[in-house]
């Protein structure tokens, strides 16, 4: 079997609903976060972050887990290995000044992935 790759970019404020579908043959991951482009702010002081959201209902107020911190020419990417299991809706954040642009990894041969920004 194999993998095809998806991506998408999160902008500063936005969130970014994931859905796996549950007749994908194999859970999707996330595997890299990187600064977008072009960048927006960037001084060496700026940070922005990239919070997940962990809760079996989105509507819920659970904690937003941070996955990562991205710093202008310090941290500019990061590899992630993200497991999101099929059947299930993930949300992701972008808190900060530059957007966040992320590459994932789903089984070959179909949109089991597919997102929403907001």
């Amino acid at each position: 079997m194999g993998y095809e790759t998806w991506t998408a970019t999160v902008d500063p404020g936005q969130r970014l609903r994931i859905c796996v579908a549950m007749d994908a043959q194999e859970d999707a991951r996330i595997v890299n976060a990187s600064l977008g482009e072009p960048l927006k702010n960037s001084s060496d002081d700026s940070r922005t972050c990239l919070l997940f959201k962990i809760s079996p209902d989105l509507e819920d107020d659970y904690q937003l887990v941070p996955l990562t911190t991205l710093i202008p020419f310090r941290y500019e990417h990061t590899q992630l290995d993200i497991l999101l299991p099929k059947g299930r809706k993930y949300e992701l954040q972008c808190h900060g000044d530059n957007s966040i642009s992320l590459v994932g990894i789903q089984s070959e041969g179909g949109e089991y992935v597919s997102y929403s920004l907001f």
